[in-house]
């Protein structure tokens, strides 16, 4: 009888150890499950919100485009120009004859021949993308000299402000 006791003991506790280890073992399935859910939403969040981002730049840049265009152009413009003006750069003296006397007459010859160039790049420009390069210059000087305009006129002059006093008189009883 002792034995069997013993037997149903040892029987009992290999019972319980294995339901702990069973309890045990669903606790950390359920926690890697868990863990990994956590880090598909994480996933699924950022990649949702890197698909947004990519849908709202796209339809900025729709929206915007020209604009948009106007500016890579007029970021790559002074890479342009320079690159004009490296033929330059190989000049070593310049004889002009006739139109005009000393600095004047090579100046204006020497300044003309810039400004077609700067025209045709223009006009390349324009032809090739639509977009009017001296419009949007001239858009920006004007604007720029606008607000500085609106800024110095506003530092220089004082804003007076009008102040009203409201008195109330005792009522009469």
């Amino acid at each position: 009888a002792r034995a069997a006791g013993e037997a149903a003991a040892a029987e009992a506790r290999a019972a319980g150890e294995a339901s702990a280890l069973r309890a045990l073992a669903d606790a950390e399935a359920t926690a890697r499950r868990l863990r990994a859910e956590a880090e598909a939403d994480a996933i699924r969040a950022e990649g949702q919100a890197r698909a947004e981002s990519i849908e709202t730049e796209a339809e900025a840049i729709a929206s915007n485009q020209e604009a948009i265009l106007s500016q890579r152009v007029l970021d790559v413009l002074p890479s342009i120009m320079a690159e004009f003006a490296k033929g330059y750069s190989a000049i070593g003296n310049v004889s002009i004859v006739g139109g005009g006397s000393g600095e004047e007459g090579a100046s204006r010859v020497i300044g003309a021949d810039s400004a077609t160039a700067m025209k045709s790049v223009f006009d390349s420009v324009q032809a090739a993308t639509g977009i009017d390069l001296a419009t949007i210059i001239q858009g920006q000087a004007v604007g720029r000299a606008f607000g500085s305009g609106m800024a110095d006129a506003a530092a220089s002059e004082p804003v007076q402000v009008a102040t009203s006093r409201r008195t109330t008189k005792p009522k009469a009883e």
